[in-house]
């Protein structure tokens, strides 16, 4: 049974939920198919881990351009069957058999989505090495080595996909290796875009501390393995679908207004294996698997389908959208047919088998008396056997007056345990042979326990070649229904993922909210998540972003002023509203950012040449990828190079994303790059709030509209610190006394005037375009009018004279 015949990706489910369609055909989705177009080759990989990273790489035969992608994909990997859907490969180049369960089930997945027409080539592992992909772009593109690194940093999944599919082109030649191919890398569509370095500046889901506290680690509050996998997909690749997004926050909404539910829910969850893994080994090939494993698990298979049923108990009364979804998952009528199948066969009193005796009790009797006739009778023998083993030496012991048990082994066959420390193995009986002395037993058998272990073998295979038929038969059937069982673990997953969500928020000590969508970002007195809820003196701080008038933060302060933390607090903030969860805020209005790129300094890290050098490489990669639904955040640019070139450079680089149109948030102690960017449009200047009292600085921590007015707090800092001389502390003090006399140049007034005069004018009209918005009465409108009337007044009217 194809999965495509029962899966289907809804614009309600842009996050890659899975719904019903209402029919269910067996047989596998027709991909459109022209016979006479070029070749399209893809190359898919997923390492042997627990994760859903995947690996993509598609070459163009006509065009020889090669596309490189990698992702974090779903339980059921849609992202995966899109690319497969855009690109419509002709052919499907695979890992060959492996014993792991991702691999297997991707395979399964990406088999039932494709046509017959669509060819897959099986390779092996070691080709999938991104040392050799790496090689072989080098040999067979024009890009130079280092804006080659540049481009496929950290990409080691779409390096080996890539490998593995260029081999298969050379191999088959199906193109010359004097041609050259056009390299490029693209990101997955209805994710945000979140680039390594970024991912680890954030430390999203890796600290780059022993003891740190990642983002993943501080939001994860899941019961299962397959709702912590979830979990780590949003947070890498938070969705950009806004109808997507705001059904997760109704139900987390839900469950946070229904807290008996809500308790009840993760209750029924708590105990729930990893669904996945448990389904996964009905589509690893039968030859690697024991018969005791095949029925184990089916056993385990059971026991999963009859919780679905207590999860479903606790979901019976949901409202929105998703838990509705889940609830109809669990609900459909073929996991009652499944497990219908397997109590046909399998007796109700068989449970998982933990030892080798238990393994044989359950070889022998896992399936249910009356399935078929030569079993029954073979298990009678079997017992009739063991009664007259235990005859037997019941009777030899009571002849020998030897105390006696007997054990059964498959190497040994039935062998006889005599337990005493002062037997002495020479003085048994000659009917006792093959003695072994042991610690405090002896074991030995008879020439008639020899004889009954055979016939006891030889039933005991009648018996497994009977079961292996039946188990055959059920694994079969099993086999047809996995697409249903794929949907039930990603439905519990995502079910665990929203309760998550909902203990998460109900947990914190401060204010969470369900953030808004529009165009404009306004969030009021924001915390930290993760900083902010150990700390009750954190100070909450707000963000507003208009595209027109602030989509630009320049914010300078003294160090340890809190910068840094404020741009880590802001990409949290977006990555959970687009993840839909609740945000620390009073109020939050987000808009939602198709990437999302951060540089974050770190005041331990040596400033040098190298780092410099790093920076303006990754600074390079952000102006080449970003756009005008790009967040980018920026710590203290330009600081490893001199003044002035880093003054020059970080100048440039902020009125080139100002062209892109991109939101930027920069924190940076070169004060005049405020001062000269101030009367952009799109330009908001402030500062971290530091006070100064009886020549101490206090930080205030709080985010301030305006310019710094506080100078020299580096040399405050080091006289304070008392790690330098005070004459050193003197001298530094005299010359930027001098360098601050000095008369800046900030180009002509008359210009700055009209520009600001400008940015007044549009700021009022976007000023007198929201007031009609307003949900207050009239009377407030009016006051709101006349203060914004003679606030315009005073500010158009000032002179530079008056400045």
């Amino acid at each position: 049974m194809a999965l495509a015949s029962q899966l289907s990706v809804t614009d309600d489910s842009a996050y890659g939920f899975i719904t019903i369609n209402a029919e269910i055909v067996s047989k596998k989705r027709k991909l459109a198919q022209n016979d006479d177009r070029f070749e399209v080759v893809m190359s898919v990989y997923s390492p042997k881990a627990d994760s859903m990273d995947v690996g993509v790489s598609v070459l163009k035969l006509k065009t020889l351009e090669l596309t490189l992608m990698s992702f974090c994909d779903s339980s059921t990997f849609v992202r995966t069957v899109n690319q497969i859907q855009v690109y419509e490969p002709t052919s499907i180049i695979l890992p060959e058999a492996q014993s792991h369960s991702q691999i297997e089930k991707l395979k399964y997945i990406i088999h039932s989505n494709i046509s017959d027409k669509v060819r897959e080539r099986f390779m092996k592992a070691k080709v999938f090495n991104a040392f050799d992909g790496m090689n072989s772009l080098k040999l067979y593109t024009d890009i130079n080595e280092s804006t080659l690194g540049q481009v496929i940093s950290n990409r080691k999944l779409s390096l080996a996909a890539a490998n593995a599919c260029i081999d298969y082109c050379v191999s088959t030649k199906m193109f010359r290796v004097t041609n050259k191919i056009r390299l490029k890398y693209c990101m997955c569509e209805n994710t945000m875009l979140i680039d390594t370095c970024t991912v680890r500046d954030l430390e999203l889901v890796d600290s780059l501390s022993e003891t740190g506290t990642t983002l993943y680690s501080f939001l994860n509050c899941c019961l299962t393995k397959m709702g912590m996998r979830i979990l780590r997909t949003s947070i890498l690749q938070p969705s950009t679908h806004e109808n997507s997004i705001i059904l997760r926050s109704e139900s987390v909404q839900e469950l946070i207004n229904d807290e008996d539910a809500l308790i009840s829910i993760r209750s029924s969850l708590k105990h729930t294996c990893d669904l996945e893994k448990v389904f996964s080994t009905f589509l690893e090939p039968r030859g690697l698997l024991s018969q005791e494993q095949e029925i184990n698990n089916i056993i385990l298979l059971k026991t999963v389908l009859q919780n679905t049923f207590v999860i479903r108990k606790s979901i019976q009364n949901v409202s929105s959208h998703l838990l509705v979804q889940v609830k109809q998952i669990l609900e459909h009528e073929n996991v009652q047919h499944l497990l219908a199948i397997i109590n046909e066969y399998i007796r109700n009193d068989c449970q998982w088998a933990n030892n080798s005796t238990e393994l044989a009790n359950q070889r022998a009797n896992a399936v249910k008396s009356g399935v078929n006739g030569l079993l029954d009778v073979s298990r009678r023998i079997r017992e009739t056997l063991l009664e007259e083993v235990s005859e037997l030496v019941a009777k030899l012991s009571e002849e020998l007056e030897i105390f006696m048990e007997y054990r059964f082994e498959i190497s040994r066959g039935f062998f006889i345990k005599i337990k005493g420390n002062n037997t002495d193995i020479n003085s048994l009986p000659e009917v006792l042979i093959n003695r072994v002395k042991k610690r405090k037993t002896i074991e030995c058998t008879t020439i008639e326990l020899m004889k009954q272990s055979s016939r006891y073998n030889d039933i005991v295979s009648e018996i497994t070649t009977l079961n292996s038929t039946i188990i055959h038969d059920m694994y079969t059937s099993i086999n047809s229904y996995t697409p249903i069982l794929l949907m039930v673990s990603e439905a519990i997953g995502t079910l665990d993922l929203l309760c998550s969500f909902a203990y998460f928020t109900s947990l914190q000590k401060d204010s969470y909210t369900c953030p808004e969508f529009a165009k404009e970002v306004t969030i009021m007195r924001s915390l930290h998540p993760i900083l902010g809820g150990n700390n009750s003196n954190f100070v909450a701080n707000n963000y507003s972003c208009n595209h027109e008038l602030s989509r630009i933060h320049v914010i300078t302060g003294a160090n340890m002023s809190g910068k840094s933390v404020y741009l880590r607090q802001i990409a949290y903030l977006v990555i959970m509203a687009q993840m839909g969860c609740f945000v620390p805020a009073e109020y939050a209005r987000m808009r939602i950012f198709n990437s999302l790129y951060s540089r974050i300094s770190s005041d331990n890290v040596d400033i040098n040449a190298s780092s410099f050098s790093k920076e303006m490489s990754e600074t390079a990669v952000i102006l080449n990828d970003s756009d005008g639904d790009s967040l980018i955040l920026i710590d203290e640019l330009g600081r490893g190079s001199s003044l002035t070139d880093g003054f020059s450079i970080c100048l440039a680089i902020l009125e080139d994303l100002i062209c892109k149109e991109a939101t930027v948030i920069t924190t940076t102690h070169f004060r005049d790059i405020a001062q000269v960017l101030a009367n952009k449009s799109c330009v908001v200047t402030a500062h971290m709030q530091t006070v100064e009292t009886n020549g101490q600085l206090e930080m205030k921590y709080n985010l301030v509209l305006g310019r710094n007015g506080i100078v020299g707090y580096g040399i405050r800092f080091a006289e304070v610190s008392n790690l330098l001389p005070q004459e050193l502390i003197e001298d530094s003090k005299v010359v930027a006394n001098i360098l601050r006399s000095r008369k800046p140049v900030h180009g002509d007034k008359e210009l700055k005037l009209l520009s600001r005069r400008r940015k007044l004018v549009l700021e009022l009209y976007f000023a007198l375009n929201y007031i009609p918005k307003l949900n207050c009465d009239m009377n407030y409108k009016i006051q709101l009018l006349q203060t914004l009337q003679s606030k315009f007044v005073e500010e158009i009217n000032i002179t530079p004279n008056t400045e």
